[in-house]
């Protein structure tokens, strides 16, 4: 049986299934592989990505409504948030499957 996975190469963060975000201070929202590229598109989702010392560390999709929290944020840490363009001519976008054990 193969299960959906959503994630970044060379990353750590990444989902399997269906993902919720949070969308507002209580409110989620919870798509599936298709539509997280479709909200992605949209705008609706947004990259963050995390570099420390101008290293990337890590990559997460977040909703656009989602408070930043930068309570814990590191000294020579920076958090970057993008937004894909709506033509996404040109990206490369995929989405995996791996084999779950028995």
């Amino acid at each position: 049986m193969q299960t959906p996975l959503v994630g970044f190469e060379g990353t750590p963060w990444h989902s399997h299934d269906a993902v919720q975000f949070l969308a507002g201070e209580s409110t989620w929202l919870q798509c599936d592989e298709l539509e997280i590229l479709i909200a992605l598109r949209s705008g609706e989702l947004v990259i963050v990505s995390q570099f420390v010392g101008g290293s990337l560390r890590d990559r997460w999709i977040a909703h656009r409504g989602e408070p930043l929290d930068v309570r814990y944020i590191e000294p020579g840490e920076e958090l970057r948030v993008r937004r894909l363009p709506e033509s996404m001519k040109g990206c490369e976008v995929s989405v995996g499957a791996f084999d779950e054990p028995n």
